[in-house]
């Protein structure tokens, strides 16, 4: 920051430096690349988007971001929806953002080759029971589901907000999970009925691929990132229109054809995204800037 000596000397004989965007560097004298996953603290039409604490986070992104972003030879993202908000948002030039995407461990590719059992009754959230991952809406699913007397449970991995956690209580069908490793979630998204993934904001929304992957149907919301994300190998739903949420629902779990053709389209969909394809993207940035 302010004060710093140049790191000009310390990288003599580096080709390019890559960091998060959030490592804001001193002068280093050979080009700098960085990655940016998204600009939510910037969105001003998000429901949380006038609270005192998104104000505060959006003042202290305002103070570095642009600085980071006309300084960079190379901005990465990982979708075309944040690319485009970071043009839109912060009149980044286009020509300079990459977009890398992201990839699908293993763990849920491995998962699909499971065998799952003959009764499919648990949907799957993954990323917690939180405002900013469609906590209302999940708990609206939850009610309409108990209220059309639908044996479903709705089982939710992750981080909860200690509101949405108590309001949870009042809904018997759904359970919460902490944080699980990779297996233990990719083995529940293989028996779930489908994943449930109705967040308003995602720069990419990895969980998708992941319940593809791993052999699931993946439902996601019609914002921000997820519809390129889910492609057409995804359910793509309105978060506020519950009874459609659950109609699909239901019928995931009696069509099997229906079901199955879903599954195959997922997993043609997740074998796209790899890490080595990242890593590829990635090495092809570092070099258009250092050749």
């Amino acid at each position: 920051m302010a004060g710093w000596p140049p790191l000009t000397g310390r990288c003599q004989g580096f080709d390019a430096v890559y960091s998060p965007a959030e490592v804001r560097l001193p002068e280093c004298g050979v080009p700098r690349l960085v990655t940016i996953h998204d600009v939510q603290a910037l969105e001003e039409s998000l429901p949380w988007s006038h609270t005192r604490q998104h104000q505060i986070f959006r003042r202290k992104w305002l103070q570095w971001l642009p600085k980071v972003i006309q300084e960079a030879a190379r901005i990465l993202t990982v979708s075309e929806f944040s690319k485009q908000r970071l043009v839109s948002l912060l009149n980044a030039p286009a020509e300079k953002i990459v977009v890398v995407g992201n990839g699908v461990s293993e763990t849920f590719t491995t998962a699909a080759h499971g065998v799952p059992p003959k009764t499919r009754h648990a949907i799957v959230v993954i990323g917690g029971l939180r405002e900013k991952k469609g906590a209302a809406a999940t708990l609206a699913v939850a009610a309409e589901i108990a209220s059309r007397g639908l044996p479903f449970t709705i089982e939710i991995y992750g981080q909860h907000d200690a509101t949405w956690a108590e309001a949870a209580k009042a809904h018997a069908n759904v359970r919460l999970h902490g944080y699980a490793a990779d297996e233990a979630v990719a083995n529940a998204l293989r028996c779930a009925t489908a994943l449930l993934f109705l967040s308003p904001y995602e720069g990419f929304g990895i969980p998708a691929l992941e319940a593809m992957a791993a052999g699931s149907p993946a439902i996601v919301s019609n914002a921000a990132s997820l519809p390129e994300v889910a492609g057409d190998a995804g359910i793509v739903v309105d978060p506020a229109d519950t009874s459609s949420v659950v109609d699909v629902l239901a019928r995931l779990a009696e069509d099997d054809e229906w079901r199955n053709d879903w599954i195959r389209k997922g997993h043609e969909r997740a074998a796209y995204f790899t890490w080595d394809r990242c890593v590829d993207r990635l090495v092809h940035a570092l070099r258009d800037v250092t050749t």
